[in-house]
């Protein structure tokens, strides 16, 4: 099944906000929990994007 386009209903994040969640867990610091409940998402999700479980296409996006 093909990734939802970004701006997919469904989606509760972008994919600049995925990759800024992943770039502040691996600065560290800032907890799991913390980012959850600045994004509006489950801890699970937070823990789910670290594990590249979602959002798998952003390992192919160039980083700035």
């Amino acid at each position: 099944m093909p990734p939802l386009p970004e701006t997919a209903p469904s989606r509760k994040l972008v994919a600049v906000q995925v990759r800024i969640i992943r770039r502040v867990l691996a600065t560290g610091g800032v907890t799991m929990e913390d980012l959850a409940v600045l994004f509006g998402v489950s801890r699970q999700a937070i823990e789910q994007i670290a594990n590249y479980e979602t959002w798998r296409e952003d390992r192919f996006i160039p980083k700035p």
